[in-house]
Order: C-alpha cells, then sequence, then structure tokens
C-alpha cells in the first residue's frame, strides 16, 4: 500500500487473509503500516517495490491498490515482469484469474471505499483465487486466449529491458527508502529464491 492509504492496512490485510487461508495461499504484509514515522511509498513508487518481490520469487503474486487504483496499475505495469489487473469488484477478480492471468491486482482504498467494503475485498480475493488461473472464460475461448497470454508476455519481454536493468535506472537512493524497513527486509530474504535479486537487494541496502 502506499502513503495516503496506509491506515487502512489493517482493515485491508484481515479482508484478504481469510479467503487466502481458505485457497492454502500464504498472505504476506509488505505494508505500508500504519505507522507515524514509517517509510512512505508513492502510488509511483509501488512497481519497484512489487517488480523485485516477483523477479525475486519472494512472492508469486501482488495485491496493492492506492487511492483509485489506477496509479498502482500504472506503476506495476510499467516493469517487464508485472501484468496487473485494475479490480474493482468480484466478477472483475474472477475473468481477470481466468482470461488474463496476469501476476497482480490494483484496488482502489479510497474512491467508493466506505461502510462494508472490506466486505467487497473478501468477495474480489474469493473470487480471484476460486479456479486455478488461465482454465479460460468462456471455456470455449480457453486456447485462443492462452496464445494471447503468451505472445503478450513475449511482445512485453522484447519491449522492456530486464528488471535488473530497469531497477539499475533509477536512484539507488529511492530505492533503498522504500525498501528498508524491518518486515521487508525478514520477509524478504525469508523468501526470496533469485540470487541475483537478492544480491541486487543487498547491494541497494548497503549503499
Amino acid at each position: 500500500m502506499e502513503d495516503s492509504q496506509k491506515a487502512k492496512n489493517d482493515i485491508v490485510y484481515n479482508a484478504i487473509l481469510g479467503p487466502c487461508e481458505r485457497h492454502h495461499h500464504q498472505l504476506f504484509n509488505y505494508g505500508l503500516y500504519n505507522r507515524p514515522n514509517d517509510n512512505n511509498i508513492k502510488y509511483y513508487q509501488l512497481g519497484i517495490i512489487a517488480s523485485i518481490l516477483l523477479e525475486a520469487k519472494a512472492v508469486d503474486f501482488i495485491i496493492t491498490g492506492c487511492g483509485t487504483g489506477q496509479g498502482a496499475l500504472m506503476s506495476l505495469n510499467a516493469f517487464s515482469n508485472i501484468f496487473c489487473g485494475y479490480v474493482s469488484q468480484p466478477l472483475d477478480a474472477f475473468l481477470f484469474s481466468q482470461v488474463n492471468a496476469g501476476n497482480a491486482i490494483s484496488l482502489a482504498f479510497a474512491q467508493n471505499f466506505g461502510w462494508g467494503s472490506e466486505l467487497t475485498i473478501t468477495d474480489i480475493v474469493e473470487k480471484l483465487f476460486s479456479q486455478q488461473f488461465g482454465d479460460g472464460y468462456p471455456l470455449e475461448y480457453q486456447a485462443a486466449q492462452a496464445i494471447s497470454r503468451k505472445a503478450f508476455v513475449d511482445m512485453k519481454k522484447k519491449m522492456f529491458p530486464s528488471v535488473i536493468e530497469q531497477l539499475k535506472g533509477i536512484d539507488v537512493s529511492v530505492i533503498k527508502k522504500i525498501i528498508d524497513y524491518k518486515e521487508f527486509k525478514e520477509m524478504f530474504y525469508a523468501n526470496a529464491q533469485n540470487q541475483e535479486m537478492i544480491d541486487f537487494v543487498t547491494s541497494v541496502l548497503n549503499s
């Protein structure tokens, strides 16, 4: 989460936790946490932390958002290894998982967020994980949708530099500021599998 919405971190985390557990997914809360002196991540920086986590294989899916969900969406999709969809209702989540089968979703945590909105988030995540990703919808389009997904992945890889190259183009102080906190370091080093990204993160934190 980014700084304008961090006061809702507990609400969002608890709304997501139930369906994750029901579908046997482990949930990691990378914040932002609602602390007065917390590091502040702006919406346009969410893609940085998301790309690091996915490339390192510290996680295999990202649930994020901002006030409207649009800024987070743009930030994540700026990176070559992220395929993020905007989700505002359970049907969006289901269709994204079946048709697009990406690795991240962006939610709105301020726009239209009111009484009972945590229930909508729970329903969204429930529907997101209700079936295996990429099964297709309608079923007769399953094969064609799989071809389109692969073509899109291949096209994006050719159009963008590698994740490491993208990150090296960003001022190291900016990256350090948004990952240099206790929870990130604990969860990242406990779960990351890509040694190249582990080395990159270590070099940033030691800079």
